[in-house]
């Protein structure tokens, strides 16, 4: 699956950044920016995981995999 067709609701990053910012408005080119980046830092996160999983000789990735991908970013 390609990043082109990985993509979040602009709903739900619309609650994402007013969950940050809740006296704040955000405009539609600022909610689609940022779900780029969300997707992009999601398929970082995955990739790096998939790797901790490799290392380890397993095929399934776990919940320490993720945290761990997430903060060696």
């Amino acid at each position: 699956m390609s990043k082109d067709k990985v993509s979040i609701p602009l709903a739900v990053v619309g609650r994402i950044m007013k969950e940050a910012l809740p006296n704040s408005k955000f405009g539609k080119e600022a909610k689609i920016a940022f779900e780029e980046l969300l997707v992009d830092v999601a398929i970082a996160t995955c990739k790096k995981a998939g790797e901790y999983t490799a290392a380890a000789k397993r095929k399934t990735v776990n919940t320490e995999d993720v945290k761990s991908a997430f903060e060696s970013m």
